[in-house]
Parts: C-alpha cells; sequence; structure tokens
C-alpha cells in the first residue's frame, strides 16, 4: 500500500491518479483505464468469492438509479453528461419506488431477526 500512496499522491502531486508509466504528466487512455479497471475488479470479486459479474459499468447503473430516486430525469441526465434525456430514461427501469424498497427493506429486517433468534 505504501508503494500505491507515493504512486498516487507523492509522485503525481494529485495531478494525475491515472497516468501512464511513461509519462506520469499524461492520462492513460480512457478506454485502457476502464480496462485495467475491469480487470482488477474481477480479480477482487474472484478472490472475495462473490460470485457476481461486475464491472465498470455497473457502478454507473448503479449511480444513474440512486440519483433517479431523488432526482428529475433531466436534473440527473445533466450530472452524469448524457447526450439526450432518453438514454437517462433507459435507467429508470431499475429504479424502486418507495414502497417496494420499503417493503424489501422490511422483509430483510424480519429475515436477520429470524436468522438472530435462531442463531442464539
Amino acid at each position: 500500500m505504501e508503494d500505491d500512496i507515493e504512486f498516487i499522491f507523492k509522485t503525481n502531486n494529485f495531478k494525475y491518479l491515472a497516468s501512464t508509466t511513461k509519462n506520469p504528466n499524461s492520462l492513460i487512455a480512457k478506454v485502457s483505464g476502464i480496462r485495467a479497471f475491469n480487470t482488477a475488479l474481477k480479480m477482487l470479486i474472484e478472490e472475495l468469492g462473490i460470485g457476481l459479474n461486475l464491472q465498470s459499468h455497473s457502478l454507473r447503473i448503479g449511480y444513474i438509479t440512486r440519483t433517479l430516486n431523488i432526482r428529475d430525469v433531466y436534473n440527473t441526465t445533466m450530472m452524469v453528461r448524457h447526450k439526450s434525456l432518453s438514454t437517462t430514461q433507459r435507467y429508470i427501469r431499475y429504479t424502486l419506488k418507495i414502497a417496494k424498497f420499503k417493503e424489501i427493506r422490511d422483509k430483510a429486517a424480519q429475515i436477520g431477526s429470524e436468522i438472530n433468534i435462531i442463531s442464539y
């Protein structure tokens, strides 16, 4: 971890957190950065035994979905820099309505309390 801190914070002075190894003053290509992130994420998922297929876009979907739960489509579109509202509107299918969210939360709490009762 000390090597990572040295590289990220001291070598680049916070300038480029995704710089190339040949030139710390230039950014890595977007495609290469995404590929490197997805590779690292895949290795972490395998190491932790999570059993999900997550990629960098999974984080974006999650962010847009959570934002749509508290903001309107127009503001969300501006925040995530989509070129059109229709692109952002496609993510609405992932959002949970408040009533559904509360139902799932309550079921999870009930199951959690039953597990605690059984395990003691």
